[in-house]
């Protein structure tokens, strides 16, 4: 017996579509692990485009003996635009008749886990490519010559990039919770329904529609809080990387001490930071001096084309 479609029985229907949406977006056993989060720092924004100034270095404390030195936000030109992303499910009209829904409540879910993993998929092609994109400096965002200044006003340049043949992998630092990376955030990923039977595409499709949609873009932050490698990983490599960023000087010769917290590597190199990393004792019985010294991440997008 076909059921009657009222208000009401949508409205219910769409209830629970949204109660799976949510629950797999908020995901509260981890089931699925997202990494944007430490990656990137969110910033709301009410512009389709949104233009960045760029900061040399993080200016340290001097002693105060003449007028005060101003440290201000470079001129830039650095720009961010922001995309519209859309998913949508569209339900039968007699799939809601004959109570065949089973699917779509999947669908539902899988939806809301879609919304839940986006940024990352949105932010690891910038993350991937930071060699051959520019950067809020006019550097390639990992690169060999940051321009800075030393102690005496002089031009310097520093380095947060290793080249080689193999794999992109990086480690990183996140000093009072600072990030390499932004994500803007104009819209929010949403669940909103088109279930009115007086829509024209509803009475010409026969079908109801709920859509999710939001509006984002990406962009290159810091480059100080990121060193990135295609070499081999070893323990001299490990060694290096790690003292680059911990003795990392800003502009001006402005120390910015600070200890790398977390290592990610595609799942290509899960053997080699496993051996390196991640084993108590080294390939000939000795003990592993970097034994945990940072948080190791897996991270499929690093693989992924």
């Amino acid at each position: 017996m076909p059921k009657a479609i009222t208000t009401a029985l949508l409205q219910t229907l769409s209830a629970g579509y949204h109660s799976l949406f949510n629950e797999a977006r908020a995901d509260l056993a981890n089931s699925v692990p997202i990494f944007w989060n430490e990656l990137a720092t969110e910033i709301p924004s009410n512009s389709i485009e949104d233009v960045f100034g760029y900061m040399k270095g993080i200016p340290g404390y001097r002693e105060w003996i003449d007028d005060r030195v101003i440290h201000r936000m470079d001129a830039g030109d650095y720009r961010i635009r922001s995309k519209k992303f859309e998913l949508t499910l569209g339900v039968k009209r007699d799939d809601i008749l004959y109570d065949n829904l089973g699917l779509y409540n999947v669908t539902a879910k899988w939806i809301g886990g879609q919304a839940r993993t986006f940024r990352d998929e949105l932010l690891f092609p910038l993350v991937k490519n930071g060699n051959t994109l520019i950067g809020p400096d006019g550097q390639y965002f990992y690169d060999t010559d940051h321009p800075l200044t030393d102690k005496t006003g002089a031009t310097i340049t520093a380095s947060n990039w290793t080249a080689g043949a193999g794999p992109l992998w990086f480690m990183v630092a996140k000093p009072y919770g600072m990030k390499p990376f932004i994500i803007t955030k104009q819209e929010e990923l949403d669940l909103v329904p088109m279930f009115d039977p007086a829509n024209e595409r509803v009475f010409m499709r026969d079908e109801f529609l709920w859509g999710s949609k939001g509006r984002f873009g990406t962009g290159f932050f810091l480059w100080q809080f990121i060193e990135a490698s295609k070499a081999a990983v070893t323990a001299p490599n490990i060694n290096a990387m790690f003292k680059a960023l911990a003795t990392r000087l800003g502009d001006k010769g402005s120390k910015m001490p600070m200890i790398p917290t977390d290592a990610y590597f595609p799942l290509s190199l899960r053997g080699d930071a496993n051996e390196n990393i991640l084993a108590d004792r080294l390939a000939n019985g000795a003990a592993n001096t970097n034994f945990k010294v940072v948080n190791v991440h897996f991270v499929p997008w690093l693989d992924w084309n």
